[in-house]
C-alpha cells in the first residue's frame, strides 16, 4: 500500500514522464561549451602574444587613444580570423 501510494504522489507531483525517467526539457546544445573553450584557447594565445612583446602587441591591437584595449580587441579577433577559414 506504501509503495502505490509514493507512486500516485510522484505522479502526481511531478508528471507521468518525470515518474518513468524522462525528460520534458529539449537537450540543450553545447555551442556555449564550445564558444566558452574557443575564449579560453583565444585568451591562451594572446597572452602568450603579449608576452613576446607588449609595446607591438598593443600596437596591432589597440584601438584607442592609449591602447589599453588591446588584450580584448585579440581575444575576440581570434574566434572571428578562425570563423573566416
Amino acid at each position: 500500500m506504501k509503495k502505490w501510494f509514493v507512486a500516485a504522489a510522484s505522479l502526481a507531483v511531478f508528471g507521468i514522464p518525470a515518474a518513468y525517467g524522462a525528460s520534458q526539457e529539449t537537450p540543450k546544445p553545447a555551442t556555449a561549451a564550445r564558444a566558452q573553450s574557443a575564449e579560453d584557447r583565444a585568451a591562451k594565445a594572446c597572452k602568450a602574444e603579449r608576452a613576446s612583446g607588449a609595446e607591438a602587441f598593443a600596437k596591432k591591437y589597440g584601438t584607442n587613444q592609449n591602447l589599453k584595449n588591446a588584450f580584448g580587441k585579440c581575444v575576440s579577433a581570434k574566434p572571428k580570423a578562425k570563423a573566416k577559414d
